[in-house]
């Protein structure tokens, strides 16, 4: 009886501590980093946009947030973003091991407003991610924002152009 209970509280703490190790980590911890880039959003039209945000990390380098984001170019200009801050989450690669690069993240409750005054989202976002140099923010292609209105969609690459170099780990 003893040993299971020795191998039930030894298999309790090997799973504390793989779930306190998983922390996704943001370096350069409280910093601010830009990214800017070309994105196609569409809602019944398809447009061309030049899209900016800003990530902020914490002060612990174990939390991040989208800040702010905005479109220009055109009829972009008038294609809202709201409900922020979005977190981001490391999707992929899921520990163990930690302290990999990350290669997925995931942008918590995008909500958008479209050219025509519809509200998309919020809805989370897979996107893919590379340290770079530069950092760059895959959006793929067919990659939707979600309820309440189908057909919101939008795509493109963000590279990091202002700020330290930030890498990404699980």
């Amino acid at each position: 009886m003893k040993k299971m209970m020795f191998a039930m509280a030894t298999g309790v703490m090997a799973l504390t501590a793989a779930s306190a190790a998983s922390a996704d980590t943001f370096n350069p911890a409280a910093s601010t980093f830009g990214f800017g880039g070309s994105v196609d959003v569409e809602y019944n039209i398809q447009l061309t946009c030049d899209m900016s945000i800003t990530v902020k990390s914490n002060a612990a380098g174990d939390d991040a947030d989208v800040t702010a984001a905005s479109l220009s170019g055109g009829l972009c200009g008038l294609v809202a973003f709201a409900n922020l801050p979005w977190n981001i989450d490391v999707v992929a690669p899921v520990p163990p091991p930690t302290g990999v690069p990350a290669t997925q993240l995931k942008i918590k409750d995008v909500k958008v407003t479209t050219v025509f005054g519809v509200t998309c989202g919020p809805e989370d976002i897979i996107v893919g991610w590379n340290d770079g140099p530069p950092a760059t923010i895959t959006i793929p292609v067919g990659t939707e924002i979600n309820p309440p209105t189908p057909g919101c969609k939008v795509s493109g690459i963000l590279i990091q152009t202002s700020g330290p170099p930030l890498t990404i780990t699980n």
